[in-house]
């Protein structure tokens, strides 16, 4: 059945984009084709017009797409600890802002925003760089809580917006379909699991799997994309803000992913974070045929 979708959206949208090149009679069947096509009971999808061309959102695997861009303190020309590595020579890292969107993928559009700025502990000054890069001054993160008590606000976020409650047990239980989308694996498969093995934190189990942007995008475009920036000179895509805010990066890749769901692609989980996989990339690639069950 998921084949025959995938065929019948490639087909409707050959004849959206080429139903001016037949003839008005050839034309007329194509359409009566067309519209039954989209009245059957497995397609689901809806027309969304950019560019003076109509484009459509195929179904997606999940109800929600949440993007996610930590920014960390980090020192210009200096490489930070890999925690994975036990190499106690290099500064350890530490997030400093915590930004999440929850987008729609019927619409794409973004529905709710958390965001978070975070005191770091281990090196609580951040560095001039840092500052440059980010935006993020020091009264910022020393006005704000420490990560441990980010990550309680965030469970609570999760579960105000109807993703997540708790059995009896305090075990986890997702009330919806949802995944993380990032730029890449550093902010869920470096970046939070290092900091919660250096702090004694416990890493939210639904924040394991998560999409990378990147493979998203070559998968689509058939080419791998070099950063967030490349993909919006590819794209036309005017960015959000700066670069290097968390929250504006967040609504960039926001307006990236729904670029790519109206070029007809489905997203799907792409990594996996693990504990068997070598110490210096803590996470593994998700093959295609990975339960849809988190």
């Amino acid at each position: 059945m998921f084949e025959l979708f995938i065929i019948s959206m490639c087909t409707l949208q050959l004849f959206n984009r080429h139903l001016h090149h037949f003839s008005s009679h050839h034309a007329h069947l194509l359409e009566g084709i067309v519209k039954r096509l989209v009245s059957l009971p497995f397609i689901n999808i809806r027309n969304q017009s950019t560019d003076s061309k109509t484009n459509m959102i195929c179904q997606q695997k999940f109800d929600y797409l949440l993007a996610l861009d930590f920014e960390a303190t980090c020192k210009e020309d200096t490489k930070p600890q890999n925690f994975y590595a036990n190499d106690d020579s290099k500064p350890a890292q530490e997030i400093i802002e915590f930004p999440v969107l929850k987008i729609n993928c019927e619409t794409f559009e973004i529905e709710s925003t958390f965001h978070s700025y975070v005191r770091p502990t281990i090196n609580p000054q951040l560095s001039d760089f840092c500052t440059r890069l980010t935006g993020i001054i020091q009264d910022t993160v020393d006005q704000a809580e420490p990560l441990e008590s980010v990550l309680q606000k965030f469970d609570k976020w999760m579960a105000d917006e109807k993703l997540i409650t708790y059995d009896a047990n305090q075990e986890v239980i997702e009330l919806a379909q949802f995944t993380f989308i990032t730029c890449g694996n550093w902010d869920l498969g470096v970046m939070l699991p290092n900091e919660c093995d250096m702090k004694g934190l416990k890493m939210p189990s639904y924040m394991k799997r998560w999409i990378n942007l990147k493979k998203s995008y070559s998968n689509c475009f058939g080419k791998w994309p070099q950063s967030l920036m490349s993909m919006c000179e590819d794209l036309g895509i005017t960015p959000d803000g700066r670069w290097h805010s968390g929250i504006d990066d967040c609504k960039t890749l926001a307006q990236i992913a729904k670029k790519i769901a109206l070029n007809g692609h489905v997203f799907s989980n792409t990594t996996l974070l693990t504990t068997t996989a070598p110490p210096n990339a803590p996470w593994i690639p998700m093959t295609r045929h990975l339960p849809r069950s988190h």
